[in-house]
């Protein structure tokens, strides 16, 4: 979808979510990545949509300790 298209799906009240980069799997990643990840993508999203709060879904199922996801959220809410 091109920028224009992801204005009207968020103007039509669909929230849209981060998913990565580059969509590539982050099992064996380090921390750093995951978190550049995380925080580019749903930039991204913030940026064209103005969303305040933008979810994020690891591609692949990732699962990581709550803990650095709890910090990485106090840091940047949105």
């Amino acid at each position: 979808l091109d920028e224009n298209q992801l204005r009207a799906l968020s103007a039509a009240g669909c929230v849209l979510g981060g998913h990565g980069v580059d969509h590539r799997s982050l099992h064996s990643a380090p921390w750093p990545e995951v978190e550049r990840q995380i925080l580019e993508s749903c930039a991204a999203i913030r940026d064209i949509t103005g969303q305040r709060v933008v979810p994020f879904a690891f591609p692949y199922s990732r699962r990581v300790p709550v803990e650095p996801l709890a910090r990485l959220r106090q840091r940047e809410p949105w």
